[in-house]
């Protein structure tokens, strides 16, 4: 087998850079699901989604934010669409999503950063990355204003809790939904969403040479104590990677195992073997403190460009 290529996903047979390799892949798992429901609200979203990183969104720059990019958005409705998939396969059929859940949880995966993209009104925000305490939250309405477009207007409120999974600035136990089917598409999403990027062949690089300085942009490196003083959390990006096993163990972990009540899961069905996205994280975790008992990060050399 070959090694994993870097633009590639975690079963090195899809170029994630590419929107219409992870479309066909995402739409043929939603077909083989539900062979009579139509994919078309999917197909547009995947237009319009291209369209608003690239620049070619009315109202909107081009994005900015390097390490969530296109590519990582991509891989999070990939990782949606494979987790639904696990998820339809391993539970009985009154239990299953249906055709209608899982198209939403597919689009919202799609739009959960939308957020990090500037309108061509916010002339007081220089870059995307600055937007990234309140990106949620300007994707939730990103998702009020455009889901009138593609006929979705019904489901707005839905959409808006969903994309909260993807973030830290809300409790997710205060979100109630009408279904308990739409718990469980949160934690998909919110799973998703932490997988794909953290199984990523170049998140360890990627972290050091943008995410880092998103960080930084976005105030998310220094933290304001109760009294009002500013404590540095990271005072490089290496040492940011220095501390992102101690967040795995305590925080990713927790939130995987215990918000999102192991809903990481249901890739194990879907791909019919491992998890694919498991094994690559423990790779990246285990090379991670290699690097850190050796204190050399120099061995970090894939290209993070992209």
């Amino acid at each position: 087998m070959l090694p994993r290529r870097s633009d590639y996903d975690v079963t090195n047979t899809i170029n994630t850079t590419s929107p219409t390799a992870v479309h066909d892949s995402v739409i043929k798992i939603f077909h083989d699901l539900y062979p009579r429901a139509s994919y078309d609200l999917i197909d547009r979203a995947f237009c319009d989604i291209e369209h608003l990183f690239q620049g070619d969104y009315p109202g909107f720059f081009s994005c900015e934010t390097r390490y969530h990019n296109l590519q990582h958005t991509l891989e999070v409705a990939l990782a949606t669409t494979r987790l639904i998939s696990g998820h339809e396969k391993s539970c009985a059929k009154a239990d299953r999503l249906g055709p209608e859940k899982a198209r939403l949880g597919i689009i919202v995966a799609l739009f959960h950063d939308a957020g990090y993209i500037r309108h061509t009104s916010d002339t007081d925000v220089e870059h995307g990355a600055q937007l990234t305490p309140i990106h949620v939250e300007r994707g939730a309405s990103f998702i009020r204003d455009y889901f009138p477009l593609i006929g979705l207007t019904r489901f707005i409120n839905t959409a808006r809790k969903l994309i909260h999974h993807t973030g830290y600035e809300l409790d997710i136990n205060t979100l109630h939904f009408r279904s308990p089917k739409l718990h469980t598409l949160g934690h998909i999403i919110g799973s998703a969403d932490l997988i794909a990027q953290m199984a990523d062949r170049r998140y360890l690089e990627k972290c050091r040479d943008f995410l880092y300085h998103e960080f930084v942009l976005g105030g998310l490196d220094k933290h304001t104590t109760e009294d009002g003083n500013s404590v540095l959390l990271y005072v490089s990006a290496e040492d940011m990677l220095h501390k992102t096993p101690l967040f795995y163990q305590k925080v990713i972990t927790k939130r995987l195992n215990v918000s999102f009540q192991s809903a990481y899961k249901y890739a194990e069905v879907h791909f019919g073997s491992s998890n694919l996205y498991m094994d690559w994280i423990k790779k990246n975790m285990t090379f991670l403190a290699q690097l850190i008992e050796e204190k050399d990060f120099s061995k970090l050399k894939r290209d993070s460009t992209g």
